[in-house]
C-alpha cells in the first residue's frame, strides 16, 4: 500500500468519526490541577497540540498499544525503544525510519484504532529538514476544520500553519523539531487566547491534599517541558515520597536538585513553573527556612490568579496554612505539608464554609505569626550557595546571637546544606573488611548491616568490645576509608571533663562539642567519631565526664535539635555516627550501655595468620614506598611468626611489629652487591 493511500484511507476514518466525536469535544472542567492538560478525542489534534516531540512520542505509543489490544499482531520495532526521540541527526534518521515503518505496520493491520494510531506515527516521522516527509500536513489540515473547540481554536490555526509551512519547505535550515517549533510560534504569539501562562501549575500543585498526589501532578508537568535537552525524572522521585528520615531528607534533597536544574532554563516558562512546585515538595514543616524560596512566589501568583472565587478562596487558605508552617506552628507535625493543608482547610471550611472573613482571620494571624518569626529567620546570603550534588542536610538550623568571635567554618555552615556522604556498595564494602578480618566476619556483619546502597552512610551508636590488639580501632578506621567517610578520634583516656558536649561560650576556652567539631573538620554532615577505649574514661563528676556528655547526643531526637553551648546555636547532629572501643564494658554506666549496639570483635587464631600477615605486609608497602614490591612471608618466615605471635595473645599490633622484623632481618640477611 503506498503512503498516499494510506493517508487517504486514514482521512477518511476520521471525516466518518469525527461527528461522532463532536459531543465530546468540549473544553475539560476547569479543575485548577487540569488546566494545562488537555483531552481530545482527536488524536492527531491531540497530537498536534503537545508542546513537545517527547509528549507526543508517549500519545502515540499509548495509541498503538491500544491498537494492539486483543490482536495477534506485532510490530517488528519495539515501542519501548522508541520512547525518547534522538538528538544526533544519524541517530534522529534511523528513529524517523523506525517510526514510519510503525505507521505502514499500523495501516497493514487495519481497522479504526490502528489508522487512527498510525497518522500519529506518520507525524513523528515528520521533518522539517526533508518537506517531503511532512505530506501529512495535508491530513491535518482536513482534519482540523472539523474540530469544534472554541477555545483551542486559534492555536489549532497556528500549529497547523507551522507543519503546512514545514511541507513548503520553509525550515530545512531549522535543527528543530516541528513540534518545538510550533511551540516556540505559540510563545510568540499576541493572540491573549494562544498565550500560555503557566502560573496554574505551582498554585495546581499548591491545592493537592496529599503529597503523593502533588508528586504525581509535578512529574506529568516536568514531562512536558519541551527540549532538547530532555528532564529526566529519576524513578526514586516518581515512586511514593519515602517517611524514613534520612530518606526523607534524601527525597527532599533531590527535589531541590530538580529544581535548581529546571531553574536554568530561564527562557522556559514551564520550566520555571515546574520549578517552583519541585521546590514546593521539599518544603519541610520542621525546617522553616525550606518556605522561603517559595512563600514570595505563591503569594504573587495568587494575587493574580483568575479562577473562580470559590477556588480562590480554597487557594487563600491553603496559602495561609503554609504561612503559618513557615512560622513553625507545625514544626512538630509529623504529616506532610499538603496533608496538613488540606486537612486545616477542610477543617475550616466545615465550621465556616467558604467564609471570606474566616479565610481572612486565618490570613492575618497567619502573616502576624510569620512577622513575629523573622526576628529568629537568618537573611539571606548575598550569593546563594549552590545545592550540594548529592543529599545534604541544613546542620546549622538556628544561628547564634553573637557571631562576632564566631570562626569563618561556623558563618560558613549558617544555614547552608551540608552534604552527606552516600554508601555507593555496600557489598562491596562488606566484602573487603571480610577479607581483612577473616576472625571477625560476624562482626562485620553486623556493623555493615546497616548501609544501604545509594542512601547516605547511616550506622547505630556501636560500642565494639574485645581483647586489646583484636583490631577494632582499625576496622573503625577502614570502614571509614571504604565509605569515605571521615574519621574523627576521641581518646578516652584523656577525658576527664564533659568536654565531649562543648564548652560554654561564658568561658574563654569555649568550644563546640566533639560531633560539632567533626562536622566543621570534614565538612560533611555525617562523619564517624570514634571514641577510643570508652571504659578509660575519668569517673569523676566535678565538671561533668565523658559518659554523661555523650548520652543525650546518641539519641537522635535529642540530637536533632542540639542547643550547642560552645557555639550558642541549634544544630542538627543527627547524622553523625558514634562508634566506640573497648576492651570490657564493665566499668561503663548502664544508661550508655543501653544507648550503644554492642558487637563482640574476638581475636585471631594461627588458622587466620597466613591472611592477615599478608594485609599487614601490604599496608607496610603502602605506607613506606621501598617496601613496594616485596615479595611475599614464605612458610618458614610465617612459622617463626606465629610461634612469636602466640606468645603475644595473637595481638593484631604486635603481628604488625612482628611482620617489620622479620622483613627487616630478612634486609640484614641479603647479600649484598
Amino acid at each position: 500500500m503506498s503512503d498516499s493511500d494510506s493517508r487517504s484511507k486514514t482521512e477518511e476514518y476520521w471525516l466518518t468519526t469525527v461527528e461522532e466525536d463532536r459531543a465530546e469535544s468540549a473544553p475539560a472542567p476547569a479543575d485548577p490541577a487540569d488546566l494545562d492538560i488537555l483531552e481530545l478525542p482527536t488524536a492527531a489534534i491531540d497530537a498536534m497540540l503537545c508542546p513537545t516531540e517527547r509528549e507526543a512520542v508517549d500519545c502515540a505509543i499509548v495509541r498503538a498499544e491500544v491498537a494492539l489490544r486483543g490482536r495477534t499482531d506485532r510490530l517488528q520495532v519495539d515501542l519501548a525503544k522508541m520512547r525518547t526521540p534522538k538528538a544526533d541527526a544519524i541517530d534522529r534518521l534511523r528513529w524517523s525510519s523506525e517510526c514510519r515503518a510503525i505507521a505502514s505496520e499500523l495501516e497493514a493491520i487495519g481497522g479504526a484504532a490502528a489508522n487512527e494510531a498510525a497518522l500519529l506515527w506518520w507525524m513523528l516521522s515528520s521533518s522539517p529538514r526533508d518537506p517531503g516527509t511532512c505530506a501529512v500536513a495535508v491530513d491535518l489540515a482536513k482534519i482540523a476544520p472539523r474540530i469544534r473547540w472554541p477555545e483551542k481554536a486559534d492555536e489549532i490555526k497556528a500549529r497547523l500553519s507551522v507543519w503546512r509551512r514545514a511541507y513548503a519547505g520553509k525550515y530545512v535550515d531549522d535543527n528543530r523539531d516541528l513540534f518545538a517549533i510550533a511551540e516556540e510560534e505559540i510563545m510568540r504569539s499576541k493572540n491573549p487566547t494562544m498565550r500560555k501562562n503557566y502560573g496554574s501549575v505551582p498554585l495546581s500543585v499548591l491545592l493537592c491534599d496529599d503529597e503523593k498526589s502533588a508528586v504525581a501532578l509535578v512529574v506529568k508537568y516536568t514531562r512536558k517541558i519541551s527540549g532538547p535537552p530532555y528532564v529526566d525524572v529519576p524513578d526514586f522521585l516518581v515512586s511514593t515520597p519515602p517517611k524514613d528520615g534520612d530518606r526523607r531528607i534524601w527525597w527532599r534533597t533531590e527535589c531541590r536538585r530538580m529544581s535548581s536544574r529546571l531553574s536554568e532554563r530561564a527562557d522556559d516558562g514551564l520550566a520555571g513553573a515546574t520549578a517552583l512546585a519541585w521546590r514546593m515538595l521539599a518544603a519541610d514543616p520542621a525546617d522553616t527556612r525550606t518556605f522561603l524560596s517559595v512563600l514570595p512566589a505563591l503569594r504573587h501568583l495568587a494575587d493574580r490568579c483568575t479562577w473562580s472565587d470559590d477556588q480562590k478562596s480554597k487557594l487563600t487558605a491553603r496559602l495561609a496554612i503554609w504561612t503559618l508552617a513557615a512560622s513553625g506552628e507545625y514544626g512538630r507535625d509529623p504529616r506532610d505539608m499538603f496533608v496538613i493543608a488540606a486537612q486545616q482547610s477542610e477543617s475550616l471550611h466545615a465550621d465556616e464554609g467558604h467564609d471570606d472573613p474566616a479565610v481572612e482571620e486565618l490570613c492575618n494571624r497567619a502573616h502576624a505569626a510569620l512577622s513575629r518569626r523573622k526576628v529568629r529567620l537568618p537573611s539571606s546570603p548575598a550569593r546563594p550557595r549552590p545545592a550540594p550534588d548529592g543529599p545534604a542536610v541544613v546542620v546549622m538550623t538556628e544561628a547564634p546571637v553573637e557571631k562576632k568571635h564566631m570562626p569563618d567554618v561556623w558563618k560558613r555552615l549558617e544555614g547552608a546544606d551540608v552534604p552527606l556522604v552516600v554508601c555507593r556498595d555496600a557489598a562491596v564494602v562488606r566484602q573487603a573488611l571480610e577479607a581483612e578480618y577473616p576472625h571477625a566476619r560476624a562482626a562485620v556483619a553486623m556493623l555493615t548491616q546497616d548501609l544501604r546502597d545509594g542512601e547516605p552512610v547511616r550506622m547505630r551508636p556501636t560500642l565494639l568490645v574485645g581483647p586489646p590488639g583484636s583490631g577494632k580501632s582499625r576496622l573503625v578506621r577502614r570502614i571509614g576509608e571504604l565509605l569515605g567517610v571521615y574519621v574523627y578520634r576521641l581518646d578516652a583516656t584523656a577525658s576527664a571533663d564533659g568536654f565531649f558536649a562543648g564548652t560554654n561560650r561564658a568561658w574563654h576556652s569555649s568550644a563546640p562539642s566533639v560531633p560539632a567539631r567533626a562536622i566543621a573538620a570534614a565538612m560533611r554532615a555525617n562523619p564517624i567519631v570514634m571514641i577510643d577505649e570508652i571504659e578509660k574514661a575519668a569517673e569523676s563528676t566535678m565538671n561533668g565526664n565523658l559518659w554523661s556528655a555523650m548520652a543525650p547526643l546518641l539519641e537522635r531526637e535529642t540530637s536533632r535539635s542540639y542547643r550547642d553551648c560552645g557555639l550558642d546555636a541549634q544544630l542538627d547532629l543527627s547524622h553523625v555516627n558514634h562508634v566506640a572501643t573497648a576492651n570490657t564494658t564493665e566499668r561503663l554506666p548502664s544508661f550508655l550501655r543501653d544507648r550503644f549496639r554492642l558487637i563482640r570483635v574476638p581475636s585471631p587464631t594461627l588458622a587466620h595468620l597466613p591472611a592477615l600477615a599478608a594485609l599487614v605486609l601490604q599496608d607496610i608497602a603502602r605506607d613506606d614506598d621501598a617496601r613496594a614490591g616485596a615479595p611475599p612471608l614464605a612458610p618458614d618466615e610465617l612459622d617463626v611468626i606465629g610461634r612469636a605471635w602466640a606468645r603475644e595473645k595473637f595481638s593484631m599490633r604486635k603481628l604488625a611489629r612482628l611482620v617489620e622484623a622479620t622483613l627487616e632481618a630478612r634486609d640484614a640477611c641479603a647479600p649484598r652487591h
